[in-house]
């Protein structure tokens, strides 16, 4: 069996708290990367990283606090 036919029982409160965390947490990495961008190209390219993950974290339930 590989992965992407494993299933497994899970809670889905606690699963969807796990998600959000797990976005939560990349979305201040993604921040750091911009925040510390030196050139202009580094720049974009993290702010539309921090667009897509804003748009996910949204689609998610966790984009609203």
């Amino acid at each position: 069996m590989t992965e992407k036919h494993m299933l497994l029982p899970i809670n889905n409160d606690l699963a969807d708290q796990i998600i959000l965390a797990w976005l939560r947490q990349h979305m201040a990495w993604a921040q750091d990367s911009f925040d510390k961008a030196t050139t202009r190209e580094d720049k974009d390219d993290a702010e539309l990283d921090l667009i897509a993950m804003r748009r996910v974290l949204k689609y998610a339930g966790g984009g609203d606090d």
